[in-house]
Formats: structure tokens, C-alpha cells, sequence
């Protein structure tokens, strides 16, 4: 009797959680995959997972996350002033632009239209 109720603990609530836990793991890398284009750090590894496991946090809720914070932000200004005006942001544009994008709520789009407007733009092309 003893072995068997063992065996349904195991079966209802230890190998459940241990493959939530691992299936929190793939929402956190696939989210960090998608929008930054890296592997997750060990602390945002903890600390999304966390959120999914303790807080019901769905994949779009950690991809959300991760379109809210600075290295997002960031990421989309140099890849903007790259493709655009063919050079790095300066950190004056990095503050002004993720200010934009993160209080305004500017996407990729309109941060490259505003840098076509840009006499810098006009000047090269």
C-alpha cells in the first residue's frame, strides 16, 4: 500500500511539476530566442521562470516582458541606425530613441522612418 501511494504522489504531483518546471525552461529560451536573439542569462533564466511557474505567466506574457526592457529597446535602435544611416547610435540617440520606444511606444517601423527624416539620411542618399 505503501508503494502504491508512493507511486501516485510521484505520478500526480513530482514528475507534473518537474515537467512544468522543464516546460518553463523552453518558454524562457524560445522568448529570449525570438526578441533578443540570444540564449537567456541564469538571472532572467530565474527570474521569467519563476514568473511562469508561480504566476501563471503564458510564453506571450515573457515575450511582452522582454519588448518592455532596455536590451530590447536597444536592440532595435542599433539595428535601426545600421541599416538606415549605416553606423552606430550615439548614447545621446540611445536615450532619446528608448525613451521613444519605451514610454511612447515607438516599434521599428516608425524609429526608421523617423531616421529617414533626419538630414544625416538626406545627406547620403
Amino acid at each position: 500500500m505503501r508503494l502504491f501511494l508512493l507511486l501516485t504522489f510521484l505520478f500526480t504531483a513530482v514528475l507534473p511539476a518537474r515537467l512544468f518546471a522543464e516546460s518553463a525552461t523552453d518558454i524562457v529560451t524560445e522568448a529570449y530566442e525570438d526578441v533578443l536573439g540570444r540564449k537567456p542569462d541564469p538571472e532572467g533564466m530565474r527570474n521569467f521562470r519563476s514568473k511562469v511557474i508561480e504566476k501563471d505567466w503564458t510564453a506571450e506574457d515573457v515575450r511582452k516582458a522582454l519588448r518592455n526592457s532596455n536590451e530590447y529597446a536597444d536592440k532595435i535602435i542599433r539595428e535601426a541606425f545600421q541599416d538606415v544611416l549605416g553606423r552606430k547610435p550615439d548614447e545621446g540617440a540611445l536615450n532619446t530613441y528608448r525613451d521613444k520606444i519605451l514610454r511612447k511606444g515607438w516599434d521599428a517601423k516608425r524609429l526608421r522612418k523617423e531616421l529617414r527624416n533626419r538630414a544625416e539620411y538626406r545627406q547620403k542618399n
